[in-house]
């Protein structure tokens, strides 16, 4: 999500913050609509009804994405070739961070209302709530990969387009790396190694702006990753078959990982305490030698600092074994209730087109979620991933299947561990407890 998602899932990705209960309860943060372009002010005189070419009548069509997710020259893209099939047609846009994003759409989704068209990570969970609408027949869908098709289906009908795939792993500053005589490491007791040589240089070893606190849910995905599907491939299947529990072996043991980094000291004093885009520019400065995220995180380091020079490794287990997420970073749905259902899913067709989706995947630095799209990147880290996500094991992103109680509780039992550098697996079974109240929103259909 983007994680910023989430993202990371967000965590979006993204995380927690893109989740969305049937039926919501909180309070909206309202925010103004703004508009990347000026809408169309010509209106074409229409046709007798029988006739009318499409376009020819003047609507408003509304978007909902949140600010992480924003590429202007994309949407500006796409923008321009909707209005060429919709000359009257006006877009407007509501960019929110994705936190109220979600308290929006629990709202105007639960309501009837919402946008046409919805950024979202959770379009299974918004699929069963009957708020989006099927995307089965549109023209990208046979080309999406298979994991985010399966990602973005729910009772065999696709509600998601999976605009792109997301992996997580440890982004790091090369020249630092370099200066310290120091090579990408193979295992978990190797990163740690990595991580207290750059320490003693007086150098934080990984960033954290934990203050967005889907940030750290990013950071501990990859973890979480190798502990559950590395070693338990089926085990959020077994959690909803009641084989599995959270406080399981699996879980406790990436958590306990969490705990190691923070009580080592190897995060920056003040993760806790400065936010995202703080941790982003850490990190441009060469203060911090590494941080845990996904590809995007590169492109925005690059407007800070467009010389710095990234590379990237998967992270591995204490045996060497690495399990790469790939999975949905950021779909596309339909609000079920649009009265411009058509132009909406047409919208969406365009944001996917193969000539205008590498756009943003150039601009966000992310991985395409279709078949056949490559994009010009501008970073050479991106071919670290590339090649990783080509070479090792890949596994859905841990979080698909838990209802978003779950999700909230494990991310704020990260935060809870790396402020008080200890782990107690009791807050585990707080987390199993809302699994079983919650289990309804999870569907393995």
């Amino acid at each position: 999500m983007k994680m910023k998602k989430a993202t990371l899932l967000t965590a979006s990705v993204l995380l927690a913050m893109s989740m969305l209960t049937a039926c919501g309860t909180k309070k909206a943060e309202t925010e103004s609509a703004s508009s990347l372009a000026p809408a169309a002010t010509a209106v074409a005189t229409a046709a007798p009804e029988a006739t009318a070419a499409p376009g020819s009548d003047p609507f408003t069509l509304s978007v909902y994405y949140w600010t992480e997710t924003e590429s202007k020259p994309y949407i500006e893209a796409a923008e321009k070739k909707f209005k060429e099939k919709y000359p009257n047609a006006k877009l407007e846009y509501k960019v929110v961070p994705g936190a109220k994003l979600t308290e929006i759409l629990n709202t105007d989704l639960a309501a009837g209302q919402g946008a046409d068209v919805l950024f979202n990570q959770s379009p299974t969970v918004l699929a069963k709530g009957g708020y989006i609408a099927d995307l089965s027949d549109q023209p990208y869908a046979p080309n999406m990969l298979t994991t985010l098709t399966d990602a973005n289906s729910f009772e065999g009908k696709l509600y998601g387009a999976g605009l792109n795939t997301a992996t997580f792993g440890v982004l790091y500053n090369k020249k630092i790396f370099a200066d310290l005589g120091l090579a990408a490491p193979k295992t978990w007791d190797e990163f740690l190694a990595v991580c207290e040589a750059i320490k003693a240089k007086g150098i934080t070893p990984i960033t954290g702006g934990f203050k967005d606190n889907w940030t750290a849910w990013a950071l501990t995905l990859p973890i979480i990753e190798n502990s559950t599907y590395g070693t338990h491939p089926n085990f959020e299947k077994d959690l909803y078959d009641g084989v599995a529990k959270v406080n399981s072996p699996e879980v406790n043991n990436a958590f306990g990982k969490i705990e190691q980094l923070a009580q080592k000291g190897y995060f920056n004093a003040n993760a806790l305490s400065i936010n995202y885009d703080q941790e982003q520019q850490m990190f441009a400065d060469g203060k911090a030698a590494m941080v845990v995220f996904g590809p995007w995180f590169l492109a925005d380091v690059g407007k800070k600092t467009p010389q710095v020079d990234v590379g990237f490794f998967p992270l591995f287990d204490e045996n060497g074994k690495s399990t790469l997420i790939s999975g949905v970073d950021v779909s596309l749905s339909v609000n079920a209730k649009s009265k411009h259902i058509q132009e909406a899913k047409d919208y969406v067709a365009i944001l996917m087109d193969k000539d205008i989706l590498p756009v943003y995947l150039k601009d966000k630095n992310s991985l395409p979620g279709i078949k056949g799209v490559t994009a010009d990147y501008t970073f050479p880290g991106m071919q670290d991933i590339v090649t990783a996500l080509s070479t090792l094991p890949t596994a859905p992103q841990f979080q698909l299947k838990l209802p978003p109680s779950v999700l909230n509780k494990l991310i704020d039992t990260v935060i809870k561990t790396i402020a008080d550098k200890k782990f107690d697996p009791k807050d585990l079974d707080q987390a199993d407890k809302l699994y079983e109240k919650d289990k309804s929103t999870v569907s393995f259909k």
